[in-house]
Parts: C-alpha cells; structure tokens; sequence
C-alpha cells in the first residue's frame, strides 16, 4: 500500500469539515475527489501528503506512520516521494520557470546538469519549456500551473497530489494533462486530483465525492 489515510478528521475554524475518512492509494492508481468549494478538498490533499495534520486518524506512507516521524524526517520522506500540486501553483515569483522546477531537485542533491536535464524534460513533457526562462507574472494562468506540475513531477515521485489542476487549463490542455497523468499511472505513480466539476473526464481508477454531508461517498 502507498498510502493509506483511516479514520481521518479535518476540523477548520470549529467546523468539522472531513469525519472519520478512510481512503488508500496504491501505485498505478488514480483517486479522484470531486466536491463543490468548501468541503474539505484542499485540506485533505495537505493531509494526504503529510503538510497538515488531520484533528485525528491516522496517514500511513509506504507502512510509515508519518506523524510518528520527527519534523525532519517527515519532510525529507516528503521530499523524496511526493510531488504536491496546489491549487494556485505555488510557484516562487523571483525564480523563472526553469528554477523552479529545479528546486526540489537541488534539495535533493542534484548537480546542476542534472537538474537542469530533468527540469527541461519535465517542462517538454508538459509543453512549457517556452516559459523556462520567464517569471511566473509572465506566464498565463494555464503556463503556471503547468510548470507547477512540471516542478512536482521532475524528481519521479512515487505519489503525485494535485488539487484542482484542471481549473485553469484549456479544454485541450486538460485533456494533455490526462494523458500525462494516464502514463504515470501505467509507470506505478499513484495519484490524487481533486475537481469542483462532478462530470470532469478524469482517467480515475476510483472516483469519489466528498459531500457537504460530511462523508465520502463512491460515485462510479
């Protein structure tokens, strides 16, 4: 099992936005979760790759219980096998395109040729190595969530987090973003995606709804 959440509680301002959630991801999986603003989905993607943790249950990495793990080697386990894409693409605005996908592989002891060949190949794959060189207030919404994606799958993680990936992308983008995340399913990746759009055409293997009745129900 990659991942494994059991019994999850997400309580925001008082309000109890996620109770007593189990859900597991395996490799070659793709989890999709689907729900209106505000119930939750933001959140449980942080708790899924261990940056918030949950009022109460439990997050299982690879068999780690992670929040048993100390600060430090959370994160580096973090670092290592997952590759979190927020909604807003995070990028960091003094960098260009090329260093920021770069980053996390600096942090992980890449040579400068190394991350760069990386960098570049993930930044092809997703059509953007166009922007390499430009500062995200240069890039278009679409183009920045690509390089987002490009920055969080150039380390070949073994789990991939992408929250509302699609909102910002064209019809045709999306649909190259699908079969992207297909062939990274087919390589053993396991993935989670969340969409506000309850008929999106994502390539799920397991297709949820998270409800404002709190729960977490199976839809196809």
């Amino acid at each position: 099992m990659l991942l494994e959440l059991s019994n999850i509680t997400i309580v925001k301002g008082g309000l109890k936005l996620v109770s007593n959630l189990s859900l597991t991801v395996t490799g070659g999986s793709i989890v999709c979760i689907r729900g209106r603003n505000g119930v939750g989905k933001t959140s449980l993607l942080r708790v899924a790759g261990f940056i918030e943790r949950p009022y109460g249950g439990t997050v299982r990495f690879m068999g780690l219980d992670v929040w048993s793990l100390d600060e430090s080697r959370r994160s580096r386990v973090r670092l290592e096998n997952v590759g979190y894409v927020p909604q807003f693409s995070g990028l960091i605005e003094e960098l260009n395109g090329l260093e920021n996908v770069e980053l996390p592989l600096a942090l992980l002891g890449y040579d400068g040729k190394a991350r760069r060949t990386a960098a570049l190949e993930a930044l092809k794959l997703l059509g953007v190595d166009h922007v390499a060189y430009k500062r995200p207030y240069e890039m278009s919404g679409g183009e920045r969530m690509k390089v987002a994606i490009a920055r969080a799958l150039a380390k070949k993680p073994k789990l991939m987090l992408l929250d509302e990936p699609t909102a910002s992308l064209d019809p045709e983008s999306s649909t190259k973003l699908y079969n992207v995340l297909e062939k990274l399913r087919l390589q053993g990746v396991g993935i989670v995606v969340t969409t506000t759009d309850a008929r999106e055409p994502l390539p799920c293997t397991e297709d949820y709804t998270l409800s404002g009745s709190l729960a977490l129900t199976i839809v196809g």
